[in-house]
């Protein structure tokens, strides 16, 4: 079927606390925001099966995961490419004393530099 023929996918509207934030996800930066509560508990499950970890998180976008990881992490380190989200998401989740947002491209740092600038203490696991 012809390129122009072909239907458009329908794209979801964003959950009501994005569209007050005025976040869109940015194709150019690869961003796909989760929003799924029962799917983000379980992934923070799943990275924090002891509790007191210490978690870097790529790509923290509007902060879903973020909050779900700091409720149970004993720390965590978001790393957001997008400086305005990186704020927003600082902003709103301010009341977590174990959580530090990175506004930076994590291509340009090495891991132990991103823990450290977050204030996160070695020993560091995989």
């Amino acid at each position: 079927m012809p390129k122009a023929l072909r239907p458009k996918p329908v794209v979801p509207e964003p959950p009501e606390y994005l569209r007050r934030l005025g976040v869109q996800p940015r194709k150019s930066l690869g961003q796909h925001f989760l929003t799924d509560e029962f799917i983000l508990g379980d992934i923070a499950r799943a990275c924090c099966p002891n509790g007191g970890e210490t978690i870097l998180e790529i790509g923290s976008g509007p902060g879903g995961l973020t909050e779900e990881l700091a409720r149970l992490a004993g720390h965590v380190v978001g790393v957001e490419i997008d400086e305005h989200l990186a704020a927003s998401t600082r902003e709103r989740l301010k009341g977590f004393s174990n959580l530090h947002i990175i506004a930076a491209d994590v291509m340009d740092y090495e891991p132990d530099e991103l823990l450290a600038e977050g204030g996160a203490a070695p020993p560091y696991t995989a």
